[in-house]
């Protein structure tokens, strides 16, 4: 553990001493590094220098390449198409991330929102100041130079979606993706608490690690020699998939909630989660044992297809695989652990440590089936799409190539087409060697660490036991702890960057929903509520799609509403933006019951909520059941905050 400790610890110590010389460092890496702009030989393939050294009667023949099977495909396909790919829909991620939360900032952290952000940026300042320390490290954000104005913080989504745009676009890729992190990086501490959900962070980390998988260039082509993706960019990127799957059923099992043992987890998720969209209701409404079935194919989704990702087994081999994890999960059913996760692991290794080369298809549609239910059943933003552009990665462009082969044959075959050809899955030139060199000098500091925290997270409950005092440890255990020290102690100078993080999606199951009705009044006499776009407010309230958009205030209401009462953070201060009559902040209601002049007085009540069964849909035609669970937030006026 040492050494990646004294490197990630040199950078970090770069980073908080000098903050402006490490990203210039960073920017002279990646675009002016010496032997960068070096021409590679047109022929030259993925690590097969020997090959094309030989005479041309010496090599192979054109249809078997090295290590390929006659009449197989070929043991090292391209990947360049795949990526192409892969970044256009990061592209589309960014522009989906930046443009929603561009449309709501004036009225979460506007001048004139909840938190205002230039106010924050005040105080912290301050307060590091005063500390000695350097507000650039412990809050890096562009907005320590600009200002948090409205202004200034529109400006940086519009520039982080046109990034996007040339991501899609496929115009200079890694400078595009180098100004969107850094400027996703510069909302986030300005956007708290709105901006902290843990796609925010996945798309920090994403787009830090695709700096070394993305082209050079100003226009990458494979049709003008670009490169093909050096290795360990490949796998850096197959890495957050694998650590973000892993992780998020892990946490499921250390977490210690019983419905994700006994499979009721779906009994629960459907109407607890924070915006279902229509589609919800129905799947909620399916017979019981299709929800306990699908937490069991979650189950193999996040705790068993994630070893697809390092390892490759084919044919018989897979089958074989298939079948043992059945097995593993039928044996450990109703009390899964990380034994029987090791033990998938294992069986992975043993069947596919050959087919090493070989694309992950069968990860990719694991995940891609998985996505697809998420995705089915609620809102969650952009996330959807932002891992699937890390399932993209698992791909090679002959996989492409197969997919899209038949519906064009099909479409040729009826004079459609004729003038289409399928895309190429020829391997393109190697990536220069200081890239290769820079990106495994990256891979050495960031898999540790994150092979660290994912053990942590798979020894979790345990750890936090023998901490209490309740348990004791084992020796891999007890090594497991050590090392999450070390890597805790490496990740602190950088953790500020949010670039090498951990997850855990859903760790428990909300088993009831509370919903916050708040509610003015201009007489004191007769109540009036306010309306959300998508948060639901009374029982006929429509269940409404929200696409990539991600409404971060109906999120924040959904988390407030766990709490049994008001805690006195943002949601006070969004009472005193209404009572002040705020536009910024009306504007994200979806009605505002006072117009004209804001309230005298403001509450907040707290129901109990549930999804009314087919019966009550039918006699009412209420998707929602409300009951009174008291007042979470007592009436507020204006004197309230006199003098603050």
């Amino acid at each position: 553990m040492a050494p990646f400790f004294w490197v990630s610890a040199s950078f970090g110590g770069m980073y908080r001493a000098r903050p402006g010389r490490f990203f210039c460092c960073a920017l002279f890496l990646f675009f002016r590094a010496p032997g960068g702009a070096a021409a590679v030989a047109p022929g030259r393939g993925l690590g097969h220098n020997r090959l094309m050294s030989k005479p041309a009667e010496e090599r192979s023949p054109p249809d078997t390449s090295p290590g390929q099977r006659p009449g197989g495909p070929p043991a090292f396909e391209g990947r360049r198409r795949a990526r192409r790919l892969a970044l256009a829909v990061l592209g589309l991620t960014h522009i989906a991330a930046f443009a929603s939360f561009g449309v709501q900032l004036e009225g979460l952290v506007g001048a004139e929102g909840i938190m205002p952000a230039a106010d924050f940026l005040e105080r912290a300042g301050q307060y590091f100041t005063g500390r000695g320390e350097s507000p650039w490290a412990n809050l890096p954000s562009l907005a320590w130079i600009t200002g948090a104005s409205d202004g200034v913080m529109t400006a940086f989504c519009v520039l982080g979606a046109l990034c996007g745009g040339l991501l899609v676009a496929g115009v200079v890729p890694r400078l595009a993706l180098f100004v969107a992190w850094a400027l996703y990086l510069s909302l986030l501490p300005l956007g708290s608490p709105f901006l902290s959900y843990q796609w925010d962070i996945l798309l920090l980390e994403v787009s830090f690690v695709g700096l070394f998988y993305a082209p050079r260039g100003w226009r990458p082509r494979p049709s003008t020699g670009e490169a093909e993706p050096p290795a360990a960019g490949v796998w850096l990127m197959r890495l957050v998939l694998f650590k973000l799957m892993l992780m998020s059923g892990a946490v499921k099992l250390t977490s210690g909630d019983p419905t994700w043992q006994d499979l009721t987890a779906l009994d629960y998720h459907y109407w607890t989660q924070p915006i279902p969209h229509p589609l919800a209701w129905f799947a909620h409404n399916l017979p019981d044992w299709t929800r306990s079935f699908s937490v069991l194919g979650n189950h193999f989704a996040e705790l068993f297809a994630p070893w697809l990702v390092l390892f490759a087994p084919r044919g018989w081999r897979l089958f074989a695989w298939g079948v043992g994890i059945v097995l593993i999960m039928a044996w450990g059913v109703g009390d899964l652990g990380a034994v029987h996760v090791l033990c998938g692991g294992l069986l992975t290794v043993a069947l596919g440590w050959r087919d090493r080369h070989r694309s992950r298809w069968p990860a990719a549609l694991v995940f891609t089936g998985l996505l697809l239910t998420i995705a089915g059943t609620g809102n969650y933003g952009f996330f959807h799409l932002l891992t699937f552009a890390l399932v993209l990665t698992l791909l090679h462009d002959g996989d492409l190539s197969r997919l899209v082969g038949r519906p064009l044959a099909w479409a040729r075959a009826r004079g459609w087409a004729n003038n289409v050809a399928p895309p190429s899955s020829e391997a393109g030139p190697a990536a220069p060697r200081w890239l290769r060199r820079v990106t495994l000098a990256a891979a050495v500091v960031i898999v540790p660490l994150s092979a660290a925290q994912l053990g942590l997270r798979l020894g979790g409950g345990t750890l936090r036991a023998w901490e209490r005092g309740d348990a004791e440890l084992s020796v891999v255990q007890r090594l497991a702890y050590d090392s999450s020290k070390w890597a805790r102690a490496a990740l602190d100078p950088v953790r500020q960057l949010h670039s090498i993080n951990g997850y855990g999606l859903f760790a428990r199951m909300t088993t009831t929903r509370y919903e916050l009705i708040v509610e003015g009044t201009d007489d004191g006499q007769r109540w009036r509520a306010y309306r959300f776009v998508y948060k639901p407010d009374t029982p006929d309230a429509p269940l409404r799609f929200a696409g990539l958009h991600m409404p971060r205030l109906d999120w924040q209401m959904w988390f407030a509403a766990l709490t049994p009462r008001c805690r006195g953070n943002w949601s006070v201060a969004f009472v005193r933006r209404l009572l002040e009559g705020s536009p910024a902040v009306k504007a994200l209601l979806a009605h505002d019951p006072f117009p004209d002049a804001p309230p005298r007085a403001i509450r907040i009540r707290r129901v109990d909520t549930r999804f009314t069964t087919p019966a009550e849909r039918e006699a009412s035609g209420d998707v929602w059941a409300f009951d009174e669970a008291g007042t979470w937030c007592r009436p507020l006026t204006t004197d309230d905050f006199a003098g603050r």
